[in-house]
């Protein structure tokens, strides 16, 4: 009889370490990733957490030309003296390079609820408050929508690898995944996106820089940090007022 419970207490210990969540396995690590191909004209370091740039030049307002060899100097420009035509490129810019700074804190993740490579269904079911928010009333009014059904007739296409563009008779919006790892070091892994937006009947851009959680096989995605609050009044965020 004794035999028999030992074997039982051996079969319930082994069920119960085989069904555990699979990051609580330290034995296997999902490498933070930095999608390169994304930073054109940077010169990444070995340990992908900081940058030299090449071929990155501006006008500045009285004429002069500002040259930004690496991104601590892009940071610390003061965008008042990049001439108007040239602010949204600028602004692009600091958006990447903030986006290595925030790499350069990513760990390795334990877990993902992410797909591997994402697709149209991916993006579609997207929250669609990850678009740049352009004022204050945008979050509620876009509520639990998606990117895929927050306007009707949204078309979805992948430009390229980790590509999206979202496009409808108001808007054209694109997600640029830029990294992943764990950036919120809870052992599950996060997405780090630039979306931009355009309006498609008037006169407007913005940008912005988001990581993305999700905590589980069955929740939804969620907007953990963005660089890039809704502006506190009503007025449609142009190019010369991001960041």
């Amino acid at each position: 009889m004794k035999k028999r419970h030992d074997l039982l207490l051996i079969l319930i210990i082994f069920f119960l370490t085989a069904s555990s969540p699979a990051y609580t396995d330290t034995r296997h690590s999902i490498k933070s990733t930095l999608n390169v191909q994304a930073f054109p004209g940077f010169e990444i370091n070995k340990n992908k957490t900081s940058a030299t740039l090449t071929g990155y030049e501006y006008q500045a307002i009285e004429g002069k030309t500002i040259k930004l060899e690496n991104c601590n100097q892009a940071i610390n420009t003061n965008s008042s003296i990049v001439a108007d035509f040239e602010y949204f490129r600028f602004k692009q810019l600091v958006i990447s390079c903030i986006a290595i700074q925030q790499f350069a804190k990513a760990t390795d993740a334990k877990i993902t609820w992410f797909p591997e490579k994402p697709d149209m269904s991916f993006y579609a079911e997207l929250p669609a408050i990850v678009k740049p928010l352009l004022h204050k009333n945008e979050p509620s009014q876009l509520g639990k929508k998606t990117l895929g059904n927050y306007i009707i007739e949204t078309n979805i296409s992948i430009e390229m690898d980790n590509m999206a563009k979202i496009i409808n008779s108001e808007d054209e919006i694109y997600v640029t995944l830029l990294a992943r790892g764990d950036f919120t070091h809870d052992g599950i892994e996060d997405l780090l996106i630039k979306t931009e937006w355009y309006a498609r009947k008037a006169f407007g851009k913005h940008a912005d820089l988001l990581i993305l959680t999700r905590t589980s096989k069955k929740a939804l995605v969620n907007v953990y940090w963005r660089l890039n609050p809704p502006p506190p009044d009503t007025k449609m965020m142009l190019d010369s007022n991001i960041l």
